[in-house]
């Protein structure tokens, strides 16, 4: 008698991410509706408190015989309904209301955002596991390939002459067009221009930072995809024309799909805002030096 199988969602970190999502607005429910309720009754219970301490109080003060001053003025007995007029007792359930619901809100956006982020990192963690230990070190750790032994993670040597769009291998992004590709003579896989620049980003080498924080000229400009944020190479001011951009690229970072290539656009070369920035400051700190 074979075992009942599972069910195939059962293990799906989607499913349990809602779960957990699901389990902790019903906790928040309770919680708000115990909240409420106790600052809907609290002025009810000060009100009752003051009406027993007032009649004590003015069953001890002294009569007028006794003190043959002016009468004293007993206060009118506070009551609901004039708590009620003032906005002290309904006034509270407008406000018991607007935080039950930003708590509402705010535990749905958590519990898609645990969801969204689950099914990202399932899909990362899918393609990671197909891809060689080399491209892992590349693409996750920053790591480099000897220059003229690189491949392409689906075998394309790193001087392939095959027509197509070089992607990313983790998220798919189409990255780059075999007609920006040209020999650079480093042996790494060299172009002009993405795609597009919005599949990319350029960034100040972190590691660079780290390693040489009191030397910023000889800091590198990162590459990395985009959607996941996984190590491509490094961009240099030393290409051709007509934008003078060297994306020196890792094989080992890409996956070639042949076919037609599209073809690039100059404009999508632009240098990043924080890469014009950083080369600002480094003119500047360097003139400095040169003047001192």
């Amino acid at each position: 008698m074979r075992a009942p199988r599972a069910h195939p969602l059962s293990s799906a970190p989607l499913l349990k991410a809602a779960l957990a999502g699901v389990i902790c607005c019903l906790c928040l429910l309770g919680g708000a509706a115990v909240f409420g309720r106790a600052m809907i009754s609290l002025p009810r219970w000060a009100e009752g408190r003051r009406e027993a301490r007032g009649s004590l109080v003015w069953e001890h003060l002294p009569t007028r015989a006794q003190v043959g001053a002016a009468p004293v003025s007993e206060p009118p007995a506070p009551s609901p309904a004039g708590h009620r007029a003032a906005g002290l007792v309904d006034g509270r359930r407008p406000l018991a209301v607007a935080t039950l619901g930003l708590w509402v809100a705010g535990c749905l956006r958590v519990a898609a955002s645990d969801a969204a982020e689950a099914a990202e990192g399932e899909d990362v963690a899918a393609a990671k596991s197909s891809l060689s230990w080399f491209s892992q070190y590349v693409l996750f750790q920053a790591g480099t390939e000897p220059p003229f032994t690189g491949h392409t993670v689906n075998g394309y040597g790193w001087d392939s002459k095959v027509e197509g769009v070089y992607t990313s291998p983790v998220s798919g992004a189409p990255l780059f067009s075999s007609k920006a590709k040209y020999d650079s003579g480093t042996g790494w896989p060299s172009f002009w221009a993405p795609i597009d620049a919005q599949t990319i980003l350029e960034r100040m080498d972190p590691r660079d930072q780290a390693w040489r924080p009191d030397q910023p000229a000889t800091w590198r400009v990162e590459v990395l995809d985009r959607a996941s944020m996984t190590h491509l190479g490094h961009v240099f001011p030393d290409g051709p024309e007509p934008t003078r951009k060297r994306y020196c690229l890792n094989a080992a970072a890409l996956s070639l799909a042949p076919g037609k290539a599209p073809e690039v656009d100059v404009r999508q070369a632009k240098w990043a805002d924080e890469v014009v920035a950083w080369v600002r400051r480094t003119q500047v700190q360097a003139l400095a030096d040169r003047a001192a």
